[in-house]
């Protein structure tokens, strides 16, 4: 565990719900760094927007949590890891494991004086004339 905590690091209940879904290649591994330690510095990274070298001296080099970043992202650990935990949270909430519809919605704009009649549209829903931008 680090010595300094920060606000994007995971409780113990939270780093114990996702260690139990981890794949067995995953934990099995031998490594230098704790799994609870990488996924804390990954998590630093993505709450505050930063870029991978801006890493705090409390969490391991920069390039290796980037290593592992790249390869659980090619190999599916971080997909499978966000489908279970939201099917997990949605079935807690009363509801299905996955949701049984989507909606999209595109961004209309407005046109310029130099664009043709052919390609104005009409946004009824945000009462207004312009491009589909999609």
């Amino acid at each position: 565990m680090t010595s300094k905590q920060y606000t994007s690091d995971l409780t113990t209940a939270e780093w114990q719900v996702i260690e139990k879904k981890l794949p067995e290649q995953v934990v099995a591994r031998k490594r230098k760094y704790e799994l609870r330690i990488l996924f804390n510095a990954m998590l630093y990274v993505l709450k505050n927007g930063c870029v991978w070298r801006d890493l705090p001296k409390a969490y391991p080099p920069y390039g290796r949590v980037f290593y592992y970043w790249t390869q659980w992202k090619k190999d599916g650990t971080l997909d499978f890891l966000h489908e279970d935990l939201y099917g997990d949270l949605r079935e807690k909430s009363g509801r299905q494991r996955s949701p049984s519809l989507g909606l999209i919605d595109a961004q209309s704009v407005k046109s310029t004086a130099i664009s043709s009649q052919a390609d104005c549209g009409y946004d009824a829903g945000k009462w207004s004339k312009g491009v589909n931008a999609t």
